[in-house]
């Protein structure tokens, strides 16, 4: 049995000038600064309104889930912000996202350069207009990948056993901050468990194994000091978290996915895409055509990544993970495609292909238009006094022919990033057998 790779080096491959990188780098920190006093969704509301509970009642008696402790916390930090310095809420929110951002950014950098890939990679998350939504919209997604890509830097600069079990501090933090982190954790075991089956590594599954202590031992004390509280029982935690799925049980939560093109033909007129749950089969058979996918893409890449550094493959899956859910699970909403996008960046700059670059732009542009239509700038001024006749014309027709083409630019990207990886393995092999005959 094969062990994963270790090394991350790669030929240096040439990406955009560092004039280019710096003014796109300063371009979208521009933008994000502009709008950072104004007012997004309303999510935003339940953001301050949970931070206050916390502070006024403490943790253990203000958790009521959706959300996870660690956003509680955070939320409440940021409140606090806002009093001390004297800043808005709603800006206050904003700035610990734009510290996320830039946390993401520094760190997709750093990751970018060990593994010897474009450094102008990091523009797509800095620029594409749908990260720059995600953000003047006040949603909190960044705080996500800001602990994604800690966790993908100490697998990079790290070794060893150590290295994992620390790896494993920023997952435990993600877990325990938003119910898409979870995910991450399906992508590390069926990463191990295919490993397993195919007998290809028997490193790989004692690593995730080391990666998944933190998150193991957060969760047992969360619960243990939610229990504390008297309104909450021992296992009121891990209930929150089951119980995330039957929040707003749509076949489609705003997502422009497969379930949004089913949903139309459910949806009564006049009535909102999100408003359609039902029938009840349509979640099953959504569950298990997200496992399915999942499992068959990590099973189908995972040989053809022989040559990835660990990290790299931890990220390919997390990637294959995050890039399917929001698009065949039902009770997606319009943001989820946001950690799949971050790490995808990072398999494709490893790629380095100018088709996956492409496709994932396009996705992404497409996901954009939808949160454009639907929130434009947000709840604020802006939106009411340049956006009026947009808002109102996004019609359910608009939405529908929306859906199908976010459906069709994601197959594209899929197809895209198969043929690549395909390539890049055929290249892996030849390779040592050209380095071979040289010397021969």
């Amino acid at each position: 049995m094969n062990a994963p790779a270790t090394t991350d080096a790669a030929p240096r491959r040439r990406g955009v000038s560092p004039l280019v990188l710096a003014g796109g780098l300063l371009l979208g920190l521009v933008i994000r600064l502009s709008l950072i006093a104004e007012k997004g969704t309303a999510d935003m509301d339940s953001y301050i309104e949970w931070g206050h509970r916390t502070l006024d009642l403490g943790l253990t008696n203000a958790y009521s889930g959706i959300y996870f402790p660690v956003a509680y916390q955070v939320f409440a930090s940021t409140v606090r912000i806002a009093e001390i310095t004297g800043i808005s809420e709603i800006a206050a929110v904003k700035l610990v996202n734009l510290c996320c951002d830039l946390a993401t950014l520094a760190l997709l950098a750093l990751v970018l350069r060990r593994w010897r890939a474009p450094l102008s990679y990091i523009l797509i998350y800095w620029l594409n207009p749908f990260f720059l939504a995600i953000f003047w919209l006040g949603y909190v997604d960044a705080q996500m990948s800001a602990l994604l890509m800690a966790f993908v830097a100490i697998l990079v600069y790290g070794r060893g056993r150590w290295a994992e079990l620390l790896a494993g501090v920023p997952l435990a933090l993600l877990v325990m901050l938003k119910p898409q982190g979870a995910l991450v954790v399906v992508a590390l075991v069926a990463l191990a468990a295919v490993a397993l089956v195919q007998r290809r590594s028997a490193t790989l599954p004692l690593a995730v194994a080391r990666m998944l202590v933190a998150p193991a031992l957060l969760f047992v004390l969360l619960s243990a000091w939610i229990a504390t509280s008297p309104l909450h029982g021992p296992a009121y935690l891990l209930q929150t978290v089951v119980d995330t799925r039957s929040v707003m049980p749509s076949l489609s939560a705003n997502m422009p996915n497969i379930w949004a093109i089913v949903a139309e033909a459910y949806r009564a007129p006049g009535d909102p895409i999100w408003s359609v749950m039902t029938p009840d089969v349509y979640h099953d058979l959504a569950t298990l055509l997200t496992l399915a996918a999942v499992v068959g893409a990590i099973a189908w890449s995972l040989p053809r990544l022989a040559s990835w550094s660990l990290s790299q493959q931890v990220s390919a899956a997390v990637a294959a993970v995050m890039l399917i859910y929001p698009m065949t699970a039902t009770a997606a909403h319009e943001n989820h495609l946001f950690l799949g996008g971050t790490a995808t960046v990072l398999v494709a700059a490893i790629l380095a292909d100018t088709r996956v670059l492409v496709w994932l732009n396009v996705l992404l542009v497409a996901q954009f238009a939808n949160l454009f239509a639907l929130y434009g700038f947000g709840l604020n001024d802006l939106s009411s006094d340049a956006l009026g006749w947009l808002l109102p014309n996004y019609t359910p027709t608009a939405r529908f022919v929306a859906a199908i083409v976010s459906v069709a630019c994601w197959l594209a990207l899929l197809g895209a990033l198969g043929r690549s990886v395909e390539q890049r393995a055929e290249a892996d092999v030849a390779r040592p057998v050209q380095r071979s005959a040289r010397t021969g």
